[in-house]
């Protein structure tokens, strides 16, 4: 995905929300203008432009949302994030999709 993106904002006859929009964003933001709605627009830089070095960060940051605590302590020694590029093999693919699916349907490896 695209580095910069448009953000959008409150209408400017928001007051405080427009005040509160451009605070929070001030940081982030390389342009803030005011669009043809009226309404205030910041041009920002994303954190991340591809799935890979997003995933590695928030597994990272968010060990307790959705892993059992019986596996946080083996992500915690370390992980890779693989693409389905990647060539794995037979068995890794296997157990990938034990670990991953529900009833089989939600990951399928060729």
């Amino acid at each position: 995905i695209n580095q910069i993106y448009q953000k959008k904002g409150p209408e400017i006859f928001r007051e405080d929300s427009t005040k509160s929009f451009i605070t929070k964003n001030l940081k982030n933001t390389e342009l803030i203008w005011i669009g043809n709605e009226l309404k205030i627009i910041s041009l920002e830089r994303r954190k991340h432009t591809e799935a890979v070095s997003f995933m590695k960060e928030f597994l990272k940051k968010n060990l307790t949302v959705g892993i059992p605590k019986g596996l946080q302590g083996d992500f915690k020694k370390g992980f890779k994030v693989f693409v389905g590029n990647k060539n794995l093999s037979k068995s890794i693919k296997e157990e990938a999709n034990e670990l991953i699916s529900v009833d089989g349907a939600l990951i399928y490896f060729n």
